[in-house]
């Protein structure tokens, strides 16, 4: 009786160890943490040999940090850093190009991702927004007050009339679940630097 008990538990451990990593927590936000404001610094690149571009789109190759084990939530800082570790940039948006860029990253983080950082920051008063890769595009004029119009991918939800930038938060984000207005959609909003998103590298 002891031998066959014996056996049965080795016949059970070799089975863990084969097949208990295979299953994850069924969450499409398993790496994004809570809703701390100071930020973290990156984890670390890819290991050595292996590529960092884990989407393939029409526009280009992208990393994808949250599809990275040890890529945390970071600060928009650290996410510039985290991307040149990998010999890569922070996305930018900018141009004609920016906008097809954009659609196709953003058609699937909308069901992976909450938000995640763009290379882009708010300048010359909230009027314009200057890319990681040193263009500048022009911000659209904010909606007549108590109106809403189309503004591309600059959101009219905010703490502020008339949308985005608030001007008050200097890199631009894109939150997809943040604000009820947004309906669901990706949206850029200005956002204070140091609070921790995944981000998008290029």
């Amino acid at each position: 009786m002891f031998i066959k008990e014996f056996i049965f538990a080795i016949v059970i451990g070799v089975a863990v160890g084969q097949f208990g990593n295979t299953f994850r927590r069924p969450s499409i936000f398993r790496n994004f943490g809570g809703s701390s404001q100071s930020g973290s610094a990156f984890s670390g690149a890819q290991s050595s040999g292996s590529s960092p571009i884990n989407y393939q789109g029409q526009t280009g190759q992208y990393h994808l940090s949250w599809r990275a084990a040890r890529a945390s939530p970071m600060r928009h800082s650290d996410a510039i850093r985290y991307c040149k570790s990998l010999n890569m940039n922070i996305v930018s948006f900018d141009g004609s190009n920016g906008n097809a860029k954009a659609a196709e990253i953003n058609s699937v983080v909308v069901s992976e991702a909450p938000y995640y950082w763009t290379g882009g920051k708010v300048t010359s008063g909230g009027t314009a927004v200057r890319w990681n890769n040193g263009r500048v595009d022009p911000i659209p004029p904010k909606c007549p007050k108590g109106t809403q119009c189309n503004r591309g991918l600059w959101s009219n939800a905010g703490n502020t009339p008339g949308g985005q930038p608030e001007t008050d938060e200097e890199c631009v984000a894109v939150l997809i679940h943040t604000y009820t207005a947004d309906r669901g959609q990706p949206h850029y909003h200005d956002v204070a630097c140091h609070h921790p998103k995944p981000t998008v590298c290029e």
